[in-house]
């Protein structure tokens, strides 16, 4: 089928997008783009591996475009569509994070993708789950829906995590989202493996050989099946700092591929982000006055005050956010802690206004630290926690939720169930976040549900 893995939009700025789709190898292709001001075309050729990225720039600042490719042999693709974004004025947008393929439909993709109030989708990472259909060591197996893992093994190879893209991009709520909106994103472990860090991951394997290759075919996958012209097969860096608007800064993290090794002793060596990353952030966050918001692929304030109650005891080991003996799990922030606490520290006391956007734990938060507030996305279909204590419906958490609220002195709010997304809203007087949720993940709907209001607003000095 020509064109079966659609089409995409992703690196946005108030100037600039990489198009991306897959045709045959090395086919020629034309594009065109189109806004009210009119339209640009062009012809490229595809990659080896029948890849197309288009990288264009001089777009004027805040237009919605639409594009399309055509080849001689598959014809037209569909439509895809993207907003450039605003030089200035206020911005929404939705964020995702964790979409594991055998745990449900993407239904909150769905849901986003039928908006048309958004400048864009950030997605926080996790966009392909690496395991095996039989998964290793404490990943949760998928549920009995008829959505399988392609291939059924675990991804170690090249090949292997390009199948795994290439099943994600056939996805119809994907390639729904895909083609409606313009996407800016980072990755987290499991475009790579399960708690991964630089030197190797918790579930890698002898068997799995060095790590290294595997390190470089996940990363070369990601490449060629993302909308982007970054490249940290070369060394470049994942992270990026967009402006959004005249409103704010986003920073957007990446906290895998200079992580170093988290059972080692913390100390001031010790990093999730790598020395130079964490400067840049440090120096982006006190470089304006206006709002700072940091794209986290993880909840970055600690859960710790949470450990050594059997309610929440039972929460944070069943979601993974602390081992069964109660010690912290290495794969959180709390496994850092001397850079955790610099990061929160510099946020909390500074004189800007920083809004964290996180996911990763797969339950919905939010929680306030001085100047940082930090909203936390559920996730698209990972497995929440009634997910697996194997409850149906949302009341049993309730007491969970009401226990982990009054334990951990900085949250004010939590799900702990349902899976959906968030709609982000920014302008110079107030910073909205919107907890929107799906009814269900075991049979395909767009339907969605608001859950949760927050509206924070700039501090004042």
């Amino acid at each position: 089928m020509a064109f079966e893995f659609g089409v995409a939009a992703g690196d946005l700025s108030a100037s600039s997008v990489v198009l991306w789709t897959r045709v045959g190898p090395d086919e020629p292709i034309d594009w065109v783009v189109e806004s009210s001001d009119g339209s640009r075309r062009g012809s490229t050729h595809a990659d080896a591996d029948g890849f197309v990225h288009v990288a264009l720039g001089a777009l004027d600042p805040g237009m919605p475009h639409r594009y399309r490719f055509h080849t001689e042999a598959g014809g037209p693709s569909p439509w895809g569509r993207f907003r450039t974004l605003p030089s200035n004025g206020g911005i929404r947008f939705a964020v995702a994070s964790c979409a594991k393929f055998n745990s449900g439909y993407f239904n909150a993709y769905a849901a986003i993708a039928e908006r048309s109030d958004l400048d864009f989708v950030l997605h926080l990472g996790d966009f392909i789950y690496e395991a095996g259909q039989i998964p290793r060591g404490r990943q949760t197996p998928g549920i009995d829906i008829g959505r399988e893992f392609e291939p059924r093994h675990d991804c170690v190879t090249f090949d292997d995590y390009s199948t795994r893209y290439a099943q994600y991009r056939r996805d119809p709520a994907l390639r729904a989202l895909s083609e409606a909106h313009g996407l800016l994103f980072t990755l987290d472990d499991h475009e790579i493996a399960d708690n991964a860090w630089s030197g190797g991951a918790e579930e890698h394997l002898p068997e799995d050989g060095p790590w290294a290759n595997r390190l470089h075919g996940a990363l070369a996958a990601w490449e060629r099946w993302q909308p982007t012209t970054r490249r940290p097969t070369g060394g470049g860096p994942l992270w990026q700092q967009v402006r959004l608007g005249d409103v704010a800064t986003l920073f957007l993290c990446e906290t895998r591929l200079n992580r170093t090794d988290p059972n080692a002793p913390d100390g001031p060596g010790k990093s999730a982000l790598g020395p130079t990353q964490r400067a840049e952030l440090l120096a982006a966050a006190e470089a304006g006055d206006d709002w700072f918001v940091l794209g986290m692929p993880s909840k970055l304030l600690s859960l710790q005050a949470a450990r050594g109650h059997s309610d929440t005891d039972l929460v944070l080991t069943t979601l993974k956010l602390s081992a069964s003996d109660g010690s912290p799990f290495r794969d959180r922030w709390d496994s850092y802690a001397g850079e955790q606490s610099t990061i929160v520290d510099a946020l909390g006391k500074g004189p800007r206004r920083t809004v964290a956007l996180c996911g990763d734990v797969h339950f919905a938060a939010f929680s306030e630290h001085g100047s940082l507030a930090e909203c936390v996305t559920s996730s698209v279909t990972s497995p929440n926690f009634d997910d697996k204590m194997g409850w149906s419906g949302t009341t049993k958490s309730r007491p969970y939720e009401e226990k982990l609220v009054g334990l951990v002195p900085e949250m004010a709010w939590c799900d702990l169930d349902r899976h959906g997304f968030l709609v982000v809203d920014i302008t110079a007087e107030k910073f909205t976040c919107e907890w929107w949720g799906v009814a269900s993940v075991v049979e395909p709907t767009s339907s969605a549900t608001l859950l949760h209001t927050v509206t924070v607003h700039p501090t004042t000095h």
